[in-house]
């Protein structure tokens, strides 16, 4: 049986209701995108300044994909690292960011946003993904 629906007993025999869910209209605010990633930094975490003079810090994140399906010998291949660079505006994230090293595997928590973006001649390009830190990332080697 469907969590939406329920046996009611009328009488002498058994109805069947079903509740249908309603979604209530929430501010956009509360709407958000995150994502987590385990990965190991590419190079150290990099303190930059914006515009405004705040410091903020920059760093890339390798994160294996795996391996490929088995072939028919019983082989697998090693699939690509993907790579993401993550923005953090935080203050009180720089001193734990700063103190991370290349190589260091962490899993990391971001907020994701699509950036729109133009080329050199003007024409629309695809958005790309613009991944802002949340919190400071846990080291995930334990040895």
């Amino acid at each position: 049986m469907s969590f939406l629906s329920r046996s009611v007993k009328a009488g002498s025999r058994t109805a069947s209701m079903v509740q249908a869910r309603t979604f209530a209209s929430t501010p956009n605010a509360l709407d958000f995108a995150r994502v987590s990633m385990v990965g190991r930094l590419v190079r150290d975490p990099e303190v930059r300044k914006t515009k405004n003079d705040q410091d903020y810090v920059t760093y890339d994140l390798a994160v294996s994909q795996g391996f490929t399906a088995a072939d028919e010998h019983g082989n697998r291949q090693v699939k690509p690292a993907n790579f993401y660079k993550i923005w953090s505006f935080r203050e009180n994230t720089i001193p734990g960011l700063t103190s991370l090293t290349k190589g260091t595997r962490v899993i990391v928590e971001a907020d994701i946003t699509l950036e729109p973006r133009e080329g050199e001649d003007g024409a629309k390009l695809d958005p790309r993904p613009f991944f802002t830190h949340r919190t400071s990332p846990v080291i995930y080697d334990l040895a």
